[in-house]
């Protein structure tokens, strides 16, 4: 997927989710940490395949007034499921070592104490950035302008602090140069500092450069409108001749003799005379950045693209701007988990679906409340 897009014009952007999951790999490959999580997963089995100590395990956790809850297992492909093996390994951690301690032949099962404060770390580490994959993972659209702050977020929850012991500053040193490292090109860092500047909950609050942040929105809203105000014959040649025939001409639109059709038609022709006047595009848009920044910024828990949508025709250049860069997602999850919905309806007996009729219970079952 790389090399295809070192052909296209356009930047390559991997989910965010996969990238954070992977710099949690790079701490739990640590040799201190990986024998810690070794000796976890290895009495999680020993509980699971044994009936005895399931039984035994309920009653001391009813002894100890511990919730009455099984132990996780860990699997590869899921994100977090490590981290929540060793939480719930750590809250039952006196009710399995009481099951273990009265059986000789279970003594192996028992981890060591060193382990054992290692994990705590572990899970104290883990802890922030595992709410915020669950997080992450639940919404269903998560914009490239989120990325930002949440990078900042995660940053300043990797800082090495004076308490911290060794083993938590190598952690946190591992995943902070893991996560820098895939987000060290500047093309993705100028991609995710437009979408973050265009979006109206943000604007330039998380830009370490404003001034160029700036200079970059300008100098892409000015090549859209080069773009988009090309007649079809001249647009770039990586477009196909199917989707220049679908760029709607004056003689398919449907003609309209109503008065609000014709005062349509005076405001376009006079924005047009103003346009074609004697301001230069880039001027223009820097007065609609200008304006843009005039205006107070919305609430984090409000739609940006709700935003733009009534502010469009204030700031039509921008607006171009805005609707290529927010449309672009954060992480892949969604998706994924639409190919999930599609697994689970075109099971081995219904195998007879046809594709139409698979796509119509996927839309239903991802859009119906």
């Amino acid at each position: 997927m790389k090399k295809a897009f070192q052909g296209l014009p356009c930047v390559w952007l991997s989910c965010f989710g996969h990238n954070l999951n992977l710099a949690i790999v790079k701490v739990l490959k640590l040799q201190r940490v990986e024998s810690a999580v070794r000796a976890c997963r290895h009495l999680v089995q020993g509980f699971s395949r044994s009936w005895r100590r399931k039984r035994e395990l309920k009653k001391n956790q009813g002894l100890l007034n511990i919730p009455e809850k099984s132990l996780i297992h860990d699997v590869v492909t899921r994100w977090g499921s490590t981290f929540k093996m060793i939480e719930r390994f750590l809250e039952q951690q006196q009710a399995c070592c009481a099951v273990l301690a009265a059986d000789r032949s279970s003594w192996h099962l028992m981890p060591k104490d060193s382990d054992v404060c290692t994990l705590e770390m572990v899970c104290q580490l883990l802890r922030p950035l595992n709410d915020f994959t669950d997080l992450l993972a639940s919404e269903t659209k998560t914009s490239l302008s989120s990325l930002k702050p949440v990078m900042e977020h995660i940053t300043g929850i990797l800082e090495e602090k004076e308490e911290d012991d060794a083993l938590t500053k190598q952690m946190k040193k591992v995943m902070r140069d893991d996560l820098q490292q895939r987000y060290s090109s500047e093309d993705v860092n100028k991609l995710i500092d437009i979408a973050c500047f265009i979006d109206p909950r943000f604007k330039g609050n998380f830009s370490q450069n404003k001034d160029e942040t700036v200079m970059f929105t300008v100098e892409e809203a000015v090549k859209l409108e080069e773009i988009t105000s090309r007649p079809p014959q001249e647009l770039p040649a990586f477009i196909t001749a199917e989707e220049q025939a679908l760029v709607p001409s004056a003689a398919t639109k449907k003609k309209d003799k109503s008065l609000s059709c014709l005062l349509k038609k005076i405001t376009s022709a006079k924005q047009e005379t103003v346009k074609e006047g004697d301001v230069p595009l880039k001027e223009r848009v820097i007065a609609e950045v200008k304006l843009y920044m005039s205006q107070p910024p919305i609430s984090s828990d409000t739609d940006p693209l709700a935003w733009w949508k009534i502010h469009a025709q204030e700031l039509p250049l921008l607006g171009k701007v805005a609707r290529k860069f927010l449309c672009i997602p954060a992480t892949s999850v969604p998706s994924q988990r639409v190919f999930s919905c599609s697994g689970h309806i075109l099971v081995p007996h219904r195998s007879k679906l046809n594709p139409g009729k698979v796509n119509m219970l996927t839309f239903l079952h991802l859009n119906l409340d």
